[in-house]
């Protein structure tokens, strides 16, 4: 069985797939059998049809590898910060289904934080090298005051900027449902 490749294979998740890897290793080390079918459920996953992607929005801003793509709307511009496990498309999803896309026909200045894509030398960067390498960098290249959304752990991610993003007017977490008691924002 071959696993598709790092590169190849980022956008069908796991994100990121080292990492993955090294979890899987270390929990199926006495199991070869839990180990097999776990990797064979990976190759199904990354080999599953999937809808065509779409069109990229415009990118506004870029800071390493992440860039900042602009959704459309008016107003105070909001700032949508995605895991650093889940890709961007999390929040865009199908026509229908894509958060960003319905706020900006609200009116809602939409911008998305994308990640983009680690090489294997970057495998090593912690959330708070994110932060400070890229997000906040982001974040400064608006000019303006902005409301900041992060997603799971682009949550943490954007409480993170509030002691040094100097523009951060608003930080505002989405937790998945069982851990929205549990997490704290100070």
């Amino acid at each position: 069985m071959a696993l598709t490749s790092f590169i190849a294979a980022s956008q069908h998740g796991p994100r990121p797939l080292p990492l993955f890897l090294d979890l899987l290793r270390e929990q199926t080390a006495a199991s070869p059998d839990r180990r097999a079918a776990a990797l064979a459920g990976l190759a199904a996953y990354q080999a599953a049809r999937r809808p065509r992607p779409r069109r990229p929005m415009p990118v506004v801003a870029q800071a390493g590898r992440a860039t900042l793509r602009d959704y459309g709307g008016t107003g105070i511009p909001v700032v949508f910060v995605p895991s650093l496990i889940n890709p961007p498309m999390i929040l865009d999803m199908r026509y229908r289904r894509s958060l960003l896309r319905w706020l900006s026909r609200q009116g809602v200045r939409s911008l998305l934080v994308d990640w983009g894509t680690p090489t294997p030398a970057e495998r090593g960067q912690d959330v708070a090298q994110h932060v400070e390498e890229m997000l906040i960098p982001l974040l400064r290249s608006i000019g303006e005051p902005v409301a900041l959304a992060g997603y799971c752990l682009g949550g943490a991610g954007g409480a993170g900027t509030r002691p040094r993003a100097d523009r951060c007017a608003v930080a505002v977490r989405a937790l998945r449902p069982g851990r929205a008691g549990t997490d704290r924002l100070d």
